[in-house]
Parts: structure tokens; sequence; C-alpha cells
């Protein structure tokens, strides 16, 4: 266990991108337009586009899409088709994640349940798309601190892959017992 007073000291949250294959950015637009919102977005430097995303992300729920040749800011625009399309077991809090939305109503339901790898970075998902391992790119805003302790107040676990906590703890530190 590692403890941290996370009103004073919370750790940073980095987010956990996205890259899908066996789909190109024309039959993925397609099958988002009916919800989603597609905007060009500055292609060529993967890491600034994940920096934009981060402060546009501060103005309301967006994604950022790319392929070999493109990249696209996502808003959903339909909010009740985003309700829908979320569990309804799941809290308030767990179904405001932007993860939440990206899986449940884009890889699930708009995009016939695509299953997405993991990846760290913006550059890493690039890499991906540029050598052919993937076809797209899907990159998140970094999630607020106050979203995880939502949840986990609401009793729920994070969605698989939302949360990368920065610093990592030292390996092999000893604690001493509380008891």
């Amino acid at each position: 266990m590692f403890l941290v007073d996370a009103s004073r000291w919370g750790p940073s949250l980095l987010p956990i991108h996205r890259v899908v294959g066996g789909i190109d950015a024309t039959a993925a637009l397609e099958a988002m337009a009916p919800v989603v919102r597609a905007e060009p977005a500055p292609r060529g430097n993967p890491e600034r586009l994940a920096e934009e995303l981060a402060a546009r992300r501060a103005r309301g729920r967006s994604f950022a899409m790319f392929d070999h040749y493109g990249a696209w800011w996502l808003t959903i625009t339909d909010p009740a088709a985003e309700r829908a399309a979320l569990p309804a077991e799941r809290s308030a809090a767990w179904r405001d994640l932007d993860v939440s939305v990206l899986h449940s109503l884009v890889f699930d339901k708009l995009l016939g349940g695509i299953k997405p790898r993991f990846v760290h970075s913006a550059t890493e998902a690039a890499n991906e798309v540029k050598s052919g391992e993937a076809t797209l790119g899907f990159l998140l805003a970094p999630m607020p601190f106050d979203a995880v302790r939502a949840v986990a107040e609401a009793g729920e676990a994070m969605p698989p892959k939302s949360t990368f906590f920065v610093p990592k703890p030292a390996t092999g530190v000893v604690m001493r017992a509380l008891d």
C-alpha cells in the first residue's frame, strides 16, 4: 500500500491512449457522424496534439483521432446517445469519464465493438499508426484526480487502463508494519 495526502500532494494523472486496427479514418468518421462532430486538427507533432487536446478538454469533452494522413478533433454532439450507450448500472461519476464514453459509445456502439490496444504516449500511438501496426490513434485528455476520487467514493473501480499515476513509488522500499 502507498498512501499519499492527495489533497496536498496528489499524484499526476497521465492519459493512456488507444490505437485500433481494421478500420480506416473514412469509415470511422462516417460511423461516428450521427453523434460526433469531427473537425480537422493539426497533424505532425503527436505530443503537441495531446497538449492541445488537454486545453480543449477544459471547455468540454473532446477526443483526438488520427491516421497516417490526418487528424481530427472529436466532440460528442448527441448527449442522449451518449447516455444511452453507457451502462445504466454504473454511477454518474463512472459514466462521466471520457474513457467510459470513448469505449461505450465510440468503440462499442458506433465502431461495432472494435477492441483497442493501449499506449502510454501520443508518440507511441503515432509510431504504431506510422508503422502500420494500427490504423487509427485515439488520444484522451488527462483525467482530473477528482474524477478518480468520485468513482472511488461511488464504490466503483475505474475502467481498465484509464489511469496512469506518476510519480510511481520506488520499488524495493520496505515499510514498517503498523501493528
